[in-house]
């Protein structure tokens, strides 16, 4: 039905922002922005809305953040993460004794997974989300005005360029074009 909505009113064509990937079915819908900065450096990075941002339908005011500070929203899917995607996504957290359960928690619903753009996108998408634990993440990042959990944090996000490229190929191995 998205798909013929989509067709319908010319979503799909090329050069608009909005196009439906036809090869992933009906639950992924690709995004892409277009860029009107020129001389900006721009860089990605990945975002994933967890299964406790998902499950308390915190989704679209996430997203309205991003988008309110002019990032680019380049691909976006709704997913399962399976455990052995998890653990290629945490393979470095794969031998610490409290994996099981991030694993556990991380496979226990849907996730959203992002690319975002823009200058130090990676930066910039930390300082927003802010520290691990809601607990002690100050009021007016994501984390501080919505989670009171170290584990169920609602948001992961990239921690430098090779884990962005690496945690990109990963979840959008087509690069999220």
């Amino acid at each position: 039905m998205s798909r013929t909505f989509l067709q319908i009113w010319g979503w799909s064509s090329i050069g608009h922002p909005w196009a439906l990937n036809p090869q992933a079915g009906f639950t992924t819908i690709a995004l892409r922005l277009l860029n009107g900065r020129k001389g900006l450096f721009m860089e990605r990075t990945l975002v994933l809305l967890k299964p406790d941002c998902v499950a308390r339908r915190l989704l679209g005011r996430v997203l309205a953040r991003f988008e309110d500070k002019g990032l680019n929203l380049i691909a976006m899917k709704l997913m399962e993460v399976t455990p052995e995607l998890a653990r290629r996504h945490y393979v470095e957290h794969v031998a610490k004794a409290w994996y099981p359960e991030l694993e556990a928690f991380i496979t226990s619903g849907p996730v959203v997974a992002m690319i975002l753009e823009g200058p130090e996108v990676i930066r910039v998408v930390r300082e927003m989300v802010g520290v691990t634990n809601g607990l002690k993440a100050d009021p007016g990042t994501i984390r501080g005005d919505f989670s009171a959990s170290q584990q169920m944090n609602l948001v992961h996000a990239s921690d430098g360029p090779g884990s962005a490229q690496r945690e990109i190929e990963i979840f959008f191995p087509a690069g999220g074009e």
